[in-house]
């Protein structure tokens, strides 16, 4: 996926956080689109976020980890 379409489906996500706040992957989708991704491209979303948040090209920095060993980020 392009960065800037990655950037338009998890900004209106991000902006809702306040600073602090946590989230893992899934839920900087809407809830539709996260629904609609196989099992391969949401792996793959997870790395492209990853990627974004060490560019520090998003208000994000990894936080540790959830109890499933998926990052968790924290909204700056």
């Amino acid at each position: 996926m392009q960065k800037q379409s990655l950037f338009k489906l998890i900004m209106p996500q991000i902006d809702a956080l306040n600073p602090g706040d946590y989230a893992e992957c899934e839920a900087l989708f809407h809830p539709d689109i996260w629904l609609m991704l196989d099992d391969g491209e949401r792996i793959s979303m997870g790395h492209q976020v990853a990627q974004l948040e060490k560019a520090r090209e998003i208000p994000l920095v990894r936080d540790g980890f959830t109890s499933d060993r998926h990052n968790r980020y924290r909204r700056i």
